[in-house]
């Protein structure tokens, strides 16, 4: 299978895949919402690993067809593998496009990716570039009393805060030393209480590196940035790390009631002041969910007892690995039209390969490639591997047996010699036998 099936097969793969696998996760996060949003955001960023992986069904079975598909064992000295030269027949996902398909496609989705890498880093700039020109300042006793509070309660001692006239509410950025950065007239704005919401919610954000996990995340959604499912997990991610935030404020600072009057005050403040984009910024506001937030720190949240906290982890994770299993075996390999199950003629006239309505022959009778005796002295013990192919002819019989990868002289005569005296039930084409060529590998190994 070439580069460009597998890039292929991995965007129509993503196409339905990631929506199944978002389904899944959106299952999942529910039997998990009763733990609390901590148990929910991992939920969601396992969603987003699944649905990245899940898609690349098709490049793991490309490995496994060429050395991993052992059909059967011979003896102690060596393995013999049967695969066949395209695709397994065993594939029923097989679907073939025209070549200048595979290319508009590939074309198409290469473009996208390189506008949302491009935009990626644009942000990533831009962010960069607002954090270099945030300026220090002063405050006033109160103030500096309620900033050493909460880093001391988050374990920072190292946090800095800067100002910044580009943004509208307090932001968190930076990777090896956070630094959170407000806008120019935020403190002198709000009181006491509300300052120290401000600063605590940035403070649990730098505790827990969010700033360094979103940019993990948003550069592996790179890949499928087109997907709205995609933006439908990031932005569950988003609004679960609000939700996690102001739980570890209304533990740690403030009680949770006086914590949710407090936002409320800062959404009025923040409401009014332009913004320059600061995406990869983590700030208070940032996932638009104020008022499930205002919620959530206003109900009761009810504890679940041992056996239901774990009986609730197990079931959800195995509902989205139920669900990466279901995706990756409904996979889809595209493949050019003029590749899978195309022929060419030979001594044995019409020979096929394998794919588009051609099965692989069945090996019936194998013999046993024997591990040559000028090698079976020698220290450590050599593991070789060689494969030849071979066309099986309609009646089973192997014809045109050839190395096609080497080791040594000595390896590649005991392996063809085996594979000559194979037979195989024969390949079918629309019920009737034809000649078809495979891949024998045979490994060598001696004990």
């Amino acid at each position: 299978m070439s580069g460009i099936s597998l890039l292929v097969s991995y965007v129509m793969n993503a196409v339905w895949q990631v929506m199944v696998v978002a389904a899944g996760g959106w299952l999942a996060t529910r039997l998990l919402k009763r733990l609390g949003p901590q148990a929910e955001h991992i939920g969601w960023v396992a969603t987003l690993g699944i649905a990245m992986v899940a898609p690349a069904a098709p490049l793991l079975r490309r490995l496994s067809v060429f050395g991993g598909n052992q059909l059967f064992n011979i003896g102690h000295s060596s393995v013999v593998t049967v695969t066949a030269t395209y695709a397994p027949a065993g594939w029923a996902g097989l679907y073939q496009l025209p070549v200048a398909a595979l290319w508009t496609i590939a074309g198409l989705y290469c473009a996208v990716l390189l506008y949302c890498a491009g935009r990626f880093s644009w942000l990533l700039n831009s962010t960069g570039r607002m954090a270099e020109n945030a300026q220090p300042f002063e405050l006033t006793r109160e103030q500096e009393e309620i900033w050493e509070r909460c880093r001391r309660l988050f374990g920072l001692d190292g946090l800095r805060m800067m100002r910044s006239a580009e943004i509208a509410g307090p932001v968190v950025l930076g990777f090896k030393e956070s630094v959170v950065i407000v806008p120019e007239d935020f403190v002198s704005r709000c009181t006491l209480p509300d300052l120290m919401t401000a600063l605590a919610h940035e403070c649990a954000h730098a505790s827990r590196r969010d700033f360094e996990k979103n940019l993990c995340y948003e550069a592996i959604g790179v890949v499928l940035a087109f997907h709205p499912a995609i933006w439908f997990i990031k932005a569950q991610i988003a609004q679960t790390r609000e939700m996690v935030c102001d739980s570890m404020v209304a533990e740690r600072v403030l009680d949770a009631r006086t914590y949710a009057k407090s936002l409320l005050r800062l959404a009025a403040i923040v409401a009014g002041s332009a913004r320059t984009s600061t995406a990869h910024a983590i700030g208070i506001f940032d996932a638009n969910i104020l008022e499930k937030r205002i919620m959530m720190m206003s109900g009761k949240m009810r504890h679940a007892g041992f056996a239901a906290r774990y009986g609730l982890i197990i079931s959800a994770a195995l509902l989205l690995a139920s669900t990466w299993i279901v995706a990756a075996a409904k996979a889809v390999v595209i493949v050019p039209a003029a590749t899978a199950g195309t022929q060419h003629t030979n001594a044995n006239g019409t020979v096929y390969k394998v794919g588009n309505g051609v099965s692989a022959p069945v090996v019936i009778h194998s013999v046993d490639a024997e591990y040559p005796k000028s090698y079976r002295n020698v220290k450590p013990p050599v593991n070789a591997t060689v494969v030849v192919r071979v066309v099986v002819d309609k009646d089973g019989m192997p014809q045109d047996v050839r190395v096609i990868k080497s080791y040594v002289p000595a390896f590649d005569r005991e392996a063809v010699k085996a594979v000559d005296q194979f037979r195989f039930k024969p390949g079918m084409r629309v019920g009737e036998p034809v000649p078809v060529a495979v891949s024998v590998e045979v490994n060598f190994k001696w004990y």
